[in-house]
């Protein structure tokens, strides 16, 4: 029996390729192809609801509030140019209108696509996590920007990290965001300076950094976040009813129902409005895990399996929007995984990038860039999250930066930075 999605598509005469299509805009072109949707896709919405209705045969978790596991206060580093921050405002505080509209567009043409540029403004000392980000270059409310997280879960780090090797330097301005399930202050350390500093944790350095930061395990991730599917087969650039159901990717659920709940769980969130003449945000970010080698195989989904989260609150998409080729999210089994260190079952493997930081005996991926899709002056929520699955040791980290405004309207995409 054909289901209900399937029947809608058929009735106005829409292909799947066609259903993708009028919700995607033409990439690499300055004009936009948003407004050409076409009067079928909109006709017969009873049908599609009933789609919304079935789509739920995943994960169904309900999701907490935004409860924090502990508030973050500024930690410092010592040495590597590092500076923490003191932006710990729980995610409940923050206002629900307006939301600010950062760096607008000149008022032309509503068909252009024409999002606005800003300078960087992270070369001082004291910049804000989500000036690193590449964001709040104005007069803002910074009410709208929060972290939560356990004590040392973030810091703002200024230059490279990593020998010369290194490509992980500063991808817009001069510093970037450092998330961690662990202490983030350690992570551009060195594996010498980590084992003085912890000559017991740290006496195998395959084996560190692994901290405890003392965290509450969650069983459920704080809203809007969900592991639920919103439909077996489609996502929500396929069914645009679909919006607002649960994870539009379909990524998580399997990955989270593995595990037993996250600890550690370290957030930054913003509320913005898009710009004028804008269909789609990016931003760069690179994973680590010192999971690897120890405790992951490659491949095969284990309750040990860290994972990061850039989840989309928009018009366009609710869900998460950083994920693989083959629909997997950003964990140590990721096929972005690039950057492998010698092992036992990997002796030829080889990672120079990871030298001269924390990571040096484990793995990461290459600076990726997600593009994901919103709609023009709507306000929208970002979170990206970072958490130990089921257990509360051997960290893991996500670096952030080069937030930006851009065109694009299609489906969430991560590729090579």
């Amino acid at each position: 029996m054909l289901d209900a999605m399937t029947r809608w598509a058929l009735a106005t005469g829409l292909s799947a390729a066609a259903l993708l299509s009028s919700g995607c805009q033409v990439r690499g072109l300055i004009g936009s192809n948003e407004s050409a949707t076409t009067d079928d896709a909109e006709a017969d919405s009873g049908d599609a609801a009933d789609a919304v209705g079935q789509s739920s045969d995943g994960v169904d978790t309900a999701a907490s509030s935004a409860a924090s596991g502990g508030e973050d206060s500024a930690a410092s580093a010592s040495g590597g140019g590092t500076t923490g921050t003191a932006d710990d405002e729980s995610t409940s505080d923050m206002p629900t209108d307006p939301a600010p509209l950062f760096d607008v567009a000149p008022d032309d043409d509503p068909n252009l696509c024409a999002p606005p540029t800003f300078p960087s403004c992270d070369g001082n000392d004291g910049a804000t996590w989500y000036q690193a980000l590449g964001l709040g270059c104005s007069d803002i409310d910074e009410s709208v920007f929060a972290h939560t997280g356990e004590l040392g879960s973030m810091i703002v780090h200024e230059g490279r990290m990593g020998g010369e090797a290194s490509p992980f330097a500063p991808r817009e301005g001069e510093r970037f965001v450092i998330l961690s399930t662990g202490r983030a202050a350690e992570v551009p350390m060195t594996p010498e300076e980590l084992s003085a500093l912890h000559p017991l944790e740290c006496d195998d350095p395959q084996q560190c950094p692994s901290s405890d930061l003392g965290g509450a395990l969650r069983d459920f991730l704080p809203e809007p976040l969900t592991p639920r599917r919103v439909h077996d087969e489609l996502d929500c650039i396929d069914a645009p009813l679909l919006v607002g159901e649960g994870d539009c990717s379909n990524s998580l659920a399997e990955h989270w129902a593995q595990g037993e709940g996250a600890y550690d769980y370290v957030e930054l969130r913003m509320r913005t409005q898009v710009p004028p003449h804008t269909d789609a945000l990016s931003f760069d970010f690179a994973f680590f895990s010192s999971e690897y080698p120890l405790y992951t195989e490659h491949g095969v989904l284990t309750p040990y399996n860290d994972m990061y989260i850039a989840w989309l609150e928009s018009e366009s998409w609710t869900g998460n929007v950083s994920f693989d080729d083959e629909m997997n999210p950003i964990t140590v089994q990721s096929v972005f995984l690039d950057y492998r260190s010698p092992s036992a079952d990997c002796p030829d493997c080889d990672a120079p990038e990871l030298e001269g930081f924390s990571m040096q005996h484990h793995a990461g991926t290459k600076w990726l860039t997600t593009k994901a899709p919103v709609k023009a002056e709507e306000t929208i929520e970002l979170v990206f999250a970072l958490f130990d699955l089921t257990d509360s040791v051997f960290d893991s980290v996500v670096v952030l930066d080069n937030f930006d405004w851009t065109c694009s309207g299609g489906r969430p995409i991560t590729t090579e930075g």
